[in-house]
């Protein structure tokens, strides 16, 4: 009886949901939708007659440079469709979800009996189904790649299924920044930075890939299909797991449907009160994404090149450590509000202490810490696992990196705690302080270093010292050590002066709260 209670609420959630109908038709509504598809086909045409004649031109060549270029033609179709499916994507979610929050009706949505499941799923259906919509508008273009004879069918098809897929991710992406915004303009601004942010950047290493794979090499990390750029050489690429050969293109698929519930359950949390069922969901949800998404990169990683087989300890516990650091880095997106906090605002903003066991799965802040502390654990076993299973242990040295990294995500957890207890107008103005202190702290030193280590020369180097040089090679592992235990003194003595703040009567007077109350 559950299980038929569960498919039939399923079935209510995707089939013929209200909201994502609505949009549907307000989307089709007039003659505006037909002039946007036109002017869309005519850019993409027009870029591709210039991309042929770039990449193909004119002139006799030999038979190998022919396909050679027929090939590049072919990547640069679907690269010019990933940068519009890019720019598409999240102005159609932040308008209609920007659009219930100016008309006021939102608050009206949510009080009505359907579930923020039920809302936002509605919300990526529709902008769903216009990126798909805007896709087999393109097929007659991209079929000229097939026709030339710069790809099969196969690579065509797959290619179409990850740009499909990255369409989805861009839409899962700006969903709960949708929520978290109050304007059209900020949210597609944030989105923008985030999806080409994240989308685009990484293209120093997805580019190389690129090229390798066009080369023959069939064997390359799933994740890599994540970013833009690698859809064209998916089709014959895959992933060793313990011996076993899988196709990229279903590994990457099956990661961003899985990223993108991960967003609509952050978004769903945004909406809803402290300790809700989406907020639990969300944190259970993101420590499993951090443990399969870790042990995934380091099988796909360790089946891909051996070169760590045989390596110092040290070397070995650098690599994997660096590739954790990575995989952290999305972390600082939700820093600002696991780690921040105010007594003048709403109810799951106010502290009940510095750590809770308890409340480690909901929106409390004092649950902030140890969930942290629990994602860096599943991305440190996650990565460590796979490692040793395939003959590659980095012994100790991988608990002195540990040890660091730790220290550094405390210390910028701790760094929104400190700023939170001088923030007399809210949340909202804590986290825009921790931001600001993230991006000096991380960003700022490294030109200003570089500059004086320039014009000193060789009498000094202040990089060796700086914290977050520990993953630089050739760097002894005392060090790493010693920097690890400046992140954790700096972060206990920003804690200790912070709750002395919060606890004392003077800053709950400047808050405007009794502390009875608290």
């Amino acid at each position: 009886m559950a299980l038929r209670a569960w498919a039939r609420e399923q079935w209510r959630v995707y089939n013929g949901n209200a909201s994502s109908v609505r949009d549907y038709r307000a989307q089709l509504r007039g003659y505006k939708p037909a002039v946007m598809w036109a002017l869309y086909l005519g850019l993409l045409i027009l870029f591709a007659m210039m991309g042929y004649s770039a990449t193909v031109g004119g002139g006799v060549h030999s038979a190998t440079r022919v396909q050679n270029d027929l090939n590049n033609f072919f990547h640069l179709l679907f690269t010019i469709l990933e940068a519009m499916v890019a720019l598409v994507a999240p102005v159609i979610v932040a308008m209609s979800i920007q659009g219930e929050v100016q008309r006021k009706s939102l608050d009206l949505v949510m009080t009505a009996p359907v579930s923020p499941k039920y809302f936002l799923v509605g919300k990526v259906l529709s902008g769903y189904r216009y990126i798909i919509m805007l896709l087999f508008l393109s097929l007659p273009v991209t079929a000229a790649s097939f026709v030339l004879g710069g790809a099969t069918w196969s690579e065509v098809l797959i290619a179409y299924l990850l740009l499909a897929m990255h369409g989805l991710l861009y839409i899962g992406l700006t969903l709960p920044i949708a929520v978290l915004c109050n304007k059209v303009i900020s949210t597609v601004l944030y989105s923008y930075v985030v999806c080409w942010g994240i989308g685009f950047l990484p293209l120093l290493i997805v580019i190389p890939m690129s090229s390798v794979g066009s080369m023959g090499v069939t064997e390359m990390p799933f994740f890599l299909l994540l970013f833009p750029g690698t859809q064209t050489v998916a089709a014959s690429t895959f992933t060793t797991i313990f011996g076993a050969h899988f196709p990229n293109w279903i590994l990457a698929t099956l990661m961003i449907l899985f990223i993108v519930k991960f967003m609509m359950l952050a978004a769903g949390s945004a909406m809803t009160r402290k300790g809700s069922k989406e907020t639990r969901s969300l944190r259970i949800h993101g420590l499993v994404l951090a443990l399969v998404f870790s042990v995934l990169v380091g099988v796909s990683a360790g089946g891909l090149s051996g070169f760590l087989r045989g390596s110092s300890p040290v070397v070995i516990a650098r690599m994997m450590a660096t590739t954790v650091t990575v995989l952290s880095l999305p972390i600082v997106f939700a820093l600002p509000y696991i780690s921040c906090w105010s007594y003048i605002d709403e109810q799951k903003q106010r502290p009940l202490g510095l750590v809770s066991v308890r409340n480690m799965l909901t929106a409390a802040p004092e649950g902030g810490l140890l969930y942290l502390w629990a994602l860096l654990a599943c991305l440190a076993l996650g990565m460590y696992v796979p490692s040793y299973l395939n003959g590659v242990d980095p012994g100790m040295s991988y608990l002195v990196y540990m040890f660091w990294l730790f220290g550094a995500w405390t210390f910028l957890w701790a760094a929104g705690w400190f700023s939170s207890s001088f923030s007399k107008t809210g949340v909202s103005t804590a986290r825009k302080s921790h931001v600001a202190f993230t991006i000096i702290v991380t960003l700022f030193p490294w030109p200003v270093l570089g500059m004086i280590n320039a014009v000193v020369g060789p009498y000094t180097d202040l990089m060796q010292v700086y914290p977050l040089m520990a993953l630089s090679g050739g760097l002894p592992l005392l060090n790493v050590f010693v920097m690890g235990i400046e992140f954790w003194v700096f972060a206990a003595i920003a804690v200790i002066w912070a709750e002395k703040r919060r606890k004392s009567s003077y800053s709950f007077k400047e808050w405007g709260v009794n502390e009875q109350t608290t």
